[in-house]
C-alpha cells in the first residue's frame, strides 16, 4: 500500500491540468448553442474547475478539513452542470442565467446604501443625509441593476425568466426539483449529496464536536491534531471522480470529435492512478 498523497497529488494535478485545456478547447469549439447558451456551462465547468484545483492544492498541504468546504462547492457546481447537459432542452441554460442574475438583484439591492426603503427609516431616526460616497455607490448599483433587469427582459430571456419565477429554484420549472437535495435525487447523486449535505454538514457550519475531540486509549478526552490526514482517500476519490464526470460532459458536449482522446487519456493516464485510491493509506 502506497500514502493516498502520492497518488492523489498527481492525479489530480492531471486532471486539472487536462481540464484547463478542455476549456478551452469547449470555448473555442465550432458546436454553439443559441444566444447565451453556451455561458452557463462553461462559467460552471470553469468554476468546476477552480474548486478542484483549490481540493488539490489543499490535500497537498495535508488540508482535509479546509477541503471538504471547496469539494461541496465542486459537487454543487458539478450537479448544476449536469443538469444542463443532459436532455436537448436549451432553456435549462439560460435558466441558470436568469437564476444568476436575479440573485445578483437582490444582493445589489440589499447593499445599496441609501435604497428607497431605508428613506423613511432615515427621517424616522434623524440619520444624516447620504454622503457623497453613498450617493456615488448607490448610483452604480443602480447602473447595474438595470442592467440586469433590461438583461431579463431580452426576448430570447423574458419567457425564461417569467418561468424561472414561477418556481423555488431554477430548475425546478424544468423538472429539476425545489431544492439542492430534490436535484441530486432526480440526477441519481443522492449518495454524494448525503455525503456532503449530511455526514459533512457538521463541518461546514461549525458544529461537529467529534471532529475535534476524542476518546484516548485510558478513557481520557483528548482534542484531535489538525491536519488530520484520516479523510484525504475519500476526499480525493470524490473530487476526482467529480472533475473527470465534468470533462466527459463538456467535451461530449462541446468537442464530440475528441471522444476517442478522451477515452486514451483516461485509460492510459487517469484510471492506473485513480484504481490506486482506495487502496492506499492515509500516510
Amino acid at each position: 500500500m502506497v500514502p493516498v498523497l502520492r497518488v492523489a497529488d498527481p492525479l489530480l494535478r492531471e486532471l486539472v491540468n487536462y481540464a484547463t485545456v478542455a476549456f478551452n478547447e469547449c470555448q473555442s469549439s465550432q458546436v454553439k448553442g443559441g444566444q447565451d447558451e453556451d455561458l452557463a456551462p462553461l462559467v460552471l465547468f470553469l468554476h468546476v474547475i477552480e474548486m478542484a484545483d483549490g481540493v488539490h492544492v489543499l490535500l497537498k498541504e495535508t488540508c482535509t478539513g479546509s477541503a471538504i468546504p471547496c469539494l461541496r462547492s465542486l459537487f454543487e457546481a458539478e450537479l448544476c452542470l449536469d443538469f444542463l447537459l443532459r436532455g436537448s432542452d436549451p432553456e435549462r441554460r439560460l435558466a441558470w442565467l436568469v437564476g444568476a442574475a436575479v440573485t445578483r438583484i437582490e444582493r445589489l439591492d440589499r447593499y445599496d446604501p441609501i435604497r428607497k426603503s431605508d428613506a423613511k427609516r432615515r427621517r424616522k431616526k434623524g440619520l444624516p443625509r447620504p454622503t457623497p460616497k453613498e450617493r456615488w455607490v448607490s448610483e452604480q448599483i443602480r447602473k447595474e441593476i438595470k442592467s440586469l433587469k433590461d438583461f431579463l427582459k431580452l426576448p430570447h430571456i423574458a419567457p425564461v425568466a417569467t418561468k424561472v419565477a414561477a418556481g423555488r429554484t431554477w430548475y425546478q420549472p424544468y423538472g429539476g426539483g425545489g431544492n439542492l437535495e430534490q436535484l441530486a435525487n432526480n440526477l441519481g447523486r443522492s449518495e454524494e449529496y448525503q455525503k456532503l449535505y449530511r455526514y459533512w454538514s457538521g463541518l461546514s457550519h461549525a458544529s461537529d464536536l467529534w471532529r475535534f475531540v476524542w476518546a484516548t486509549p485510558e478513557g481520557a478526552a483528548a482534542f484531535r491534531r489538525l491536519r488530520e490526514p484520516a479523510p484525504m482517500q475519500e476526499i480525493a476519490s470524490l473530487a476526482s471522480t467529480i472533475l473527470l464526470r465534468a470533462i466527459r460532459q463538456m467535451v461530449e458536449k462541446y468537442c464530440p470529435g475528441e471522444r476517442n482522446a478522451l477515452r486514451a487519456w483516461y485509460v492510459n493516464e487517469v484510471r492506473p492512478r485513480f484504481q490506486l485510491v482506495p487502496g492506499a493509506t492515509a500516510l
